[in-house]
C-alpha cells in the first residue's frame, strides 16, 4: 500500500487526488493501520496491537502459545543443544533466550490491560478515534500473564540444572547474556525466576497502565480496575495454596517477594497517580491482614517466610512521614502570552 501510494502515476491532479484516497480507503477496509515506534515502545504504551517482536492476531492468545513453545524448548534443552567440544557451561548462555523466550509477548499481552484501540483519524475518513479494550479480553490477558509467574512455568528441569555448571578455567566470558545471581559462580535458579517474574510484574503494575485502568473502570463498570488486578495478583501468589513440592515452594516465595517489592515501589512513588498509590497501599494492607491471619492460625507453609513478609509490609505501612516525598502538582500547558 505504501509503495502504491508513493509511486502510482496518474493522468491528472484530480485523478491523483481520487486515486490516493482510494488507496487509503482500501488499506483501511483491509484492516491495515499504522502506529509509530513512539506509540509502541514505551513501557506504558496503550495500543495492544502495536508491538515489537510479537506474532499472532491476538496478543494474549499468542502469549499462551509462546508459553507452550517455551516449555517444550526448556524440557529439551541439554548437552545435545551444544556443538561438539563446546564447554557444557555454555548452556548457561543458551538458557537465557529460551527461558525468557516470552518476554516480548508479555509486553504485548499486558497492553490489553487498560488498553485503547485507536487510529490516527483524519476528519472525514470514517475511522473511529479510539475505544477501550473489552473487559473480558483484559481479564483473559491478566489470567495468562499470571500463569507466566506460576512456579510450574518458572521451573527449570532438574537435569538441565545439573548441567548449568561454572565456566572452566580461561573460558569465563563476561557477557550480558547470563542471568545475574546471588549464589557466587553456581547458577541461581531463584534469581532467574525473579528476573522472569519481574518482566510480568513490571508490565501489569506499570503506573500509567494502572492509572488508565482506574479511569476507564470509573467510566465503564464492566472494565477491570487496578484494584482488581492487585486482588487477583495476591490471590495467585501470596494467598495461593503453597506448593507441596519444596523446589516449587522456593520459586513461589521468590515471586511473592517480588510482588511485595513492586507494590511497595508503587505505593511510595510520588510520581504515580493518587488512585494507583491508594490501590497499591490497600493491597499491602490486605496482604498484612492475610499474613496476620496465617500466623494466628498457624497456616503458614513456611512460618519464617510468612513472618518476614508480614514484617516487611508493616515496616512500610508504619513508615515515618517524609514531607519531601509529597507529590508535586502537574504543570498546565503554556498560556499567556498567546500567539
Amino acid at each position: 500500500m505504501a509503495v502504491r501510494y508513493a509511486y502510482t502515476e496518474f493522468d491528472s491532479e484530480d485523478a491523483e487526488a481520487q486515486g490516493l484516497q482510494q488507496i487509503i480507503s482500501e488499506s483501511l477496509a483491509s484492516g491495515m493501520f499504522f502506529l509509530t515506534d513512539a506509540d509502541s515502545r514505551p513501557a506504558g504504551a496503550a495500543h495492544p496491537f502495536a508491538n515489537l517482536w510479537d506474532n499472532g492476531a491476538e496478543p494474549a492468545v499468542e502469549l499462551e502459545r509462546v508459553l507452550e513453545v517455551r516449555r517444550i524448548a526448556l524440557d529439551r534443552l541439554g548437552e545435545r543443544s551444544l556443538d561438539e567440544a563446546s564447554p557444557v557451561a555454555e548452556l548457561k548462555r543458551t538458557l537465557v533466550p529460551i527461558y525468557l523466550y516470552h518476554r516480548y509477548q508479555i509486553d504485548a499481552a499486558a497492553k490489553l490491560l487498560g488498553g485503547v484501540d485507536y487510529r490516527y483519524a483524519v476528519k472525514g475518513d470514517g475511522q473511529v478515534g479510539q475505544k477501550m479494550i473489552d473487559g473480558q479480553q483484559q481479564e483473559r490477558a491478566l489470567n495468562i500473564l499470571l500463569r507466566a509467574i506460576s512456579p510450574a512455568e518458572l521451573t527449570v528441569p532438574e537435569p538441565l540444572l545439573k548441567a548449568l555448571i561454572p565456566d572452566p578455567p580461561g573460558y569465563s566470558d563476561p557477557t550480558r547474556e547470563l542471568f545475574p545471581g546471588r549464589t557466587s559462580i553456581v547458577f541461581d535458579r531463584r534469581t532467574a525466576a525473579e528476573v522472569a517474574a519481574d518482566l510480568v510484574l513490571a508490565a501489569i503494575l506499570q503506573p500509567e497502565r494502572a492509572a488508565r485502568m482506574n479511569d476507564f473502570s470509573s467510566r465503564d463498570p464492566g472494565l477491570p480496575s487496578f484494584a482488581f488486578v492487585i486482588d487477583k495478583l495476591l490471590k495467585h501468589t501470596w494467598f495461593a495454596a503453597p506448593p507441596t513440592d519444596r523446589s516449587q515452594l522456593a520459586l513461589a516465595q521468590t515471586v511473592q517477594g517480588a510482588v511485595l517489592r513492586h507494590l511497595v515501589g508503587l505505593a511510595e512513588d510520588p510520581k504515580v497517580d493518587f488512585s494507583v498509590r491508594a490501590a497499591a497501599e490497600a493491597g499491602l494492607r490486605e496482604l498484612r491482614d492475610g499474613l496476620e491471619s496465617q500466623v494466628r492460625d498457624s497456616r503458614a507453609g513456611d512460618s519464617s517466610f510468612t513472618h518476614w513478609g508480614l514484617a516487611e509490609v508493616e515496616r512500610f505501612l508504619n513508615r515515618a512521614y517524609r514531607p519531601e516525598e509529597r507529590p508535586k502538582s502537574m504543570n498546565p500547558p503554556p498560556g499567556s502570552p498567546i500567539g
